[in-house]
């Protein structure tokens, strides 16, 4: 009998572990926050609409261009998948003058349906009183438009990421430097976006230029780096990629010559040893 109840505390035994080892196969991993420990830096959220902005390396709206996503919801539903993106905008207020900025539009963030990023890109800070940006969102929610807004405070940048400037074909152009944002010693990922100002509010993408670069050390000589890749629109997104060395920490001015599609020079110089900076250039530090 003993030998029986001993058997059966076995094969209970070995049961309660298969069943365990089954579980442990197959767990449920919890689903994680694609912007958790991000920085919530701004919040134009309504009565009806919880709209926040989240920036993973910045901690306030800043001079360049800012990374963000976008969080909207319903306040009064948990069910946003009838959110859609339609349009953001930026809108500076300066007395009874008034300016925008380029954006590169929101898509959707690792395919949820209440997260978008995008770029915000100001070339100016705010003071908090008469000169004030102004943020404009704009979605469609069960087929209704939707648009929140809100004065946004713009800090000032430490170095030089964007810059406005008319070329040598009397066009007005902005281009802001979006990577990278924690440069490294070694080869660089590069990135910017160029656009073309058609009014004081309306921005277009331009296509098919070239942006050649020489990053310089003012400090060391103003020696450059080697390896370095021009930076050629893609298809894909249509921002300008490239290759940036950097051979050492410190201040680096990177100096920029605009090229239009037929190789005609639009804004910069060539640095030799009597030009030691470009008119157009963006600053790094590291």
């Amino acid at each position: 009998m003993k030998k029986i109840k001993s058997i059966s505390l076995l094969l209970c035994s070995i049961l309660i572990l298969a069943s365990c080892s089954s579980d442990d196969s197959n767990p449920v991993n919890p689903e994680v926050d694609p912007i958790e420990g991000w920085h919530k830096i701004q919040d134009l959220s309504t009565n009806q609409y919880s709209v926040e902005l989240y920036s993973q390396n910045q901690k306030q709206l800043q001079v360049g261009s800012n990374q963000i996503v976008a969080r909207i919801k319903a306040i009064s539903t948990t069910d946003n998948s009838e959110i859609t993106f339609t349009n953001w905008k930026t809108t500076m207020h300066m007395g009874t003058m008034q300016h925008g900025a380029p954006v590169l539009n929101l898509r959707p963030f690792h395919n949820k349906p209440n997260l978008f990023e995008g770029n915000l890109m100001f070339q100016m800070a705010s003071d908090g009183n008469e000169n004030y940006w102004e943020l404009e969102v704009q979605f469609e929610h069960r087929g209704q438009k939707v648009v929140v807004s809100k004065k946004v405070d713009v800090f000032p940048s430490k170095h030089q990421t964007i810059q406005s400037f008319k070329g040598s074909d009397n066009k007005n152009y902005v281009i802001a430097l979006i990577a990278p944002n924690s440069p490294k010693i070694g080869i660089n990922d590069m990135t910017t976006a160029l656009f073309k100002m058609e009014s004081m509010d309306n921005f277009t993408i331009v296509n098919q230029y070239k942006v050649q670069i020489d990053p310089r050390m003012p400090s060391m000589q103003n020696h450059s780096s080697p390896n370095n890749v021009h930076l050629t629109q893609s298809i894909g997104d249509l921002l300008y990629h490239g290759k940036l060395s950097l051979t050492m920490t410190g201040y680096w001015k990177i100096n920029l010559q605009l090229l239009d599609n037929s190789g005609t020079l639009i804004k910069g110089e060539t640095i030799d040893d009597t030009t030691l900076s470009s008119s157009l250039f963006f600053e790094l530090e590291f």
